[in-house]
């Protein structure tokens, strides 16, 4: 499902950041990558107006910039291939993903000011809203000289969080989960009793009802006949926000595979912006399916 990735690339560091650790997303599945480069075309109107010779000038020096790029994610083992259009960024990738039939779109949480739009405000969530497929975010490391990729030492599929509240697009999550299963070294199936009372005086509900802990038994069963090296349940009381955004923060977890949308107690993770949702919780990638 996740052979051919797209991956919008704006020349920032963080983009670079993450072509340069690709290896490591071997364990997804993937073997063609194709670089997109969109050009803004707001970029292409001054307070002059259209700058006719804007085109020209911007994609010259940028397709020099791709097939450089495209010779660092051959060397890794990937088929590459590369392509420019004019549009605008979140517009372009749905289009460009769904019209190569891409499986995947995987792209950095910030870039280049105009990117930012894309990748940290309204435009993210179009992308994530209307991909024909699931998209994985990647927060790079920004060190003292440059950026460095979150999965850069690790394999991407070592370690899995799949946060779970049963609803619908948690379900399409999983799916893709049985397909990563065979390739993760661990996946912690997390789920979280329920959000903080009104009350700070109310008795705690207990963790998991018997039917719950019966669900999460199944998919944790379901996991190891994928043939998972190690299945693990991992059960939280409280608020949802908080203790998913500490999860996700903690060393050992490389990626967390969920929906974009749950029941109640998931709404207020997963709708809106997921992707900066997605910045806010922490260090890891976030693999979003609708």
């Amino acid at each position: 499902m996740l052979k051919k990735a797209l991956i919008p690339v704006d020349f920032s560091g963080s983009s670079d950041a993450l072509l340069g650790c690709l290896k490591n997303a071997k364990g997804l599945g993937m073997e063609e990558v194709l670089l997109l480069h969109v050009t803004d075309t707001r970029s292409a109107v001054n307070i002059l107006g259209f700058d006719e010779g804007f085109y020209q000038r911007h994609d010259c020096a940028a397709r020099e910039k791709l097939e450089e790029r495209r010779k660092l994610v051959e060397n890794q083992g990937f088929k590459a291939e590369t392509m420019l259009i004019h549009d605008i960024p979140g517009n372009g990738i749905a289009y460009v993903a769904e019209k190569e039939g891409c499986g995947l779109i995987m792209m950095p949480s910030h870039g280049y000011s105009s990117w930012k739009l894309v990748l940290l405000g309204s435009t993210s969530s179009h992308v994530v809203e209307h991909a024909p497929c699931p998209v994985l975010v990647v927060r790079p490391q920004e060190t003292e000289a440059s950026f460095c990729c979150s999965f850069m030492e690790r394999s991407i599929t070592e370690h899995i969080l799949y946060p779970t509240d049963f609803s619908p697009n948690a379900e399409r999550a999983f799916e893709l989960l049985r397909e990563l299963a065979p390739r993760a070294g661990k996946i912690t199936v997390f789920h979280v009793a329920r959000v903080c009372p009104s009350d700070p005086n109310a008795p705690k509900p207990e963790i998991a009802t018997p039917s719950e802990m019966e669900r999460l038994e199944s998919l944790a069963a379901d996991l190891r006949e994928q043939r998972c090296k190690e299945v693990v349940i991992e059960l939280k009381q409280g608020c949802v926000r908080e203790l998913l955004a500490q999860r996700l923060r903690e060393g050992d977890v490389t990626m967390a595979l969920m929906g974009t949308r749950g029941w109640g107690r998931f709404r207020e993770v997963l709708l809106g912006s997921v992707s900066r949702a997605a910045l806010e919780f922490g260090r890891r990638p976030i693999l979003l399916v609708r």
